[in-house]
């Protein structure tokens, strides 16, 4: 599969919710291509997956790598967003109103 139709599949596989094959498929597209213009999805595709099946702590480290590798991304609200529910879902409060914050001021 070339470039464009690892990250349309795993695009795909998120909107039918199948969630653990999305990843798979993104961390496919990862690792062929790091430097992919489509690398920044794939990340966020990870954590969104791993959200949306309610794999909180999993999400939680997918987050952590997105926000190190695209610090000044487009979707960084988004995703300290999607971090923090998923810290409130592993009932870590202080570190999700922490983050709730920091998106406040940043908007």
């Amino acid at each position: 599969m070339r470039e464009k139709e690892i990250y349309r599949f795993s695009l795909d596989l998120f909107q039918q919710a199948e969630y653990f094959r999305a990843i798979t498929e993104a961390r496919r597209y990862i690792s062929l291509f790091p430097q992919g213009k489509n690398i920044e999805d794939m990340y966020r595709i990870i954590g969104d997956s791993y959200l949306m099946a309610r794999e909180w702590s999993s999400a939680i480290e997918a987050y952590d790598k997105f926000i190190e590798n695209f610090p000044n991304s487009r979707y960084i609200n988004q995703v300290l967003f999607n971090k923090a529910v998923s810290l409130v879902k592993e009932k870590n409060y202080q570190e999700a109103k922490v983050l709730f914050q920091k998106i406040i001021v940043s908007s």
